[in-house]
């Protein structure tokens, strides 16, 4: 949340026995961030360690990787634009991130990264045409939608927007 705390647990819960297991620690803690399973793995990329007065500062730029398989954390590559409160999805083998926002501007972003998680590598994409942050995204066929959001830093209903971009992928 905006008043600190952000923690790095690491839980499951399985809807059939309701129950929970305590999985290892991820290695940074964040909070205002998407977290996307990729080939087995679970990528938590973006974020940030949010506390007062400042809730926006903090950037988390590691990207932490799970494996399923091994049950243990890795660290990948930087996320190349620092941010919080991301769009992200899952397409072949590479985490989408796009938008969010930063304390360094009032206005969301507009960058549109691809993180590669076979090769530990970061790609940009096109840009958005509108930034925004906190709305919702998928992959439907070979189209990366990316829905509503906030324009500005923070939020408010003011700063809304209802406009829909869809990046072709196959491009």
């Amino acid at each position: 949340g905006h008043d600190g705390g952000a923690v790095n647990w690491f839980d499951r819960y399985d809807p059939v026995s309701k129950d929970w297991d305590t999985l290892p620690d991820a290695p940074h803690a964040r909070d205002h961030f998407m977290a996307v399973v990729v080939d087995g793995k679970l990528v938590a990329a973006a974020g940030r360690e949010s506390d007062q007065p400042d809730p926006f500062d903090g950037a988390v730029r590691q990207t932490d990787i799970y494996d399923f398989s091994t049950d243990s954390w890795s660290t990948g590559a930087n996320i190349p634009t620092a941010r919080a409160g991301v769009f992200a999805a899952s397409a072949g083998n590479e985490v989408l991130v796009a938008g969010g926002e930063i304390d360094t501007s009032g206005v969301a972003l507009t960058a549109n990264e691809a993180y590669n998680v076979r090769n530990n590598s970061w790609r940009t994409l096109s840009s958005l045409l509108q930034g925004r942050h906190s709305g919702g995204s998928a992959v439907i066929g070979s189209k990366w939608h990316v829905v509503s959001g906030s324009v500005r830093r923070g939020g408010g209903n003011s700063n809304e927007t209802s406009a829909h971009e869809a990046l072709d992928l196959n491009t």
